[in-house]
């Protein structure tokens, strides 16, 4: 098995958590679950898609997608022992790039939400962010005038 599958598997004991559990809980198909834990291979052929990586984050709560990329890049043979960590020193963007940073993380996990739930991405204002936007909006104008 794979570093992905031994990871999941490990995580799901730690729990005692089902595969029935896991598949509610990561919005993952029965199937797509059955690939990932019983895979006999010793490594991965690609990547697995964000779907799978937010997912497994979403039942594991507590791991994030790190190390779910992680583990996925160990099962490609990728020698994540040898990567190093790289520190961003956030005080040193601009308002602008921050915004845009954030503005891609949000419309990232939106057509997560909405591939996982086979529905059409919803503008942030349709989700339950109106008001935070509301009162975004009127921060940033306040600041700009």
């Amino acid at each position: 098995m794979h570093a992905l599958g031994r990871f999941i598997s490990e995580l799901m004991e730690a729990r005692s958590m089902s595969r029935p559990a896991l598949e509610r809980a990561s919005g993952l198909s029965r199937q797509h679950i059955h690939q990932l834990l019983d895979d006999r291979r010793t490594s991965l052929g690609r990547m697995v898609d964000d779907t799978t990586i937010a997912g497994l984050a979403r039942a594991f709560a507590d791991i994030g997608e790190g190390a779910f990329i992680a583990k996925a890049a160990e099962s490609m043979g990728v020698p994540v022992d040898r990567l190093a960590a790289v520190e961003i020193d956030l005080d040193r963007l601009s308002d602008e790039a921050l915004l845009g940073i954030l503005a891609r993380r949000l419309e990232r996990a939106s057509s997560l939400r909405a591939q996982a739930a086979n529905d059409e991405p919803q503008p942030l204002a349709a989700r339950r962010g109106h008001k935070a936007r509301e009162r975004l909006d009127q921060e940033w104008g306040d600041r700009e005038g």
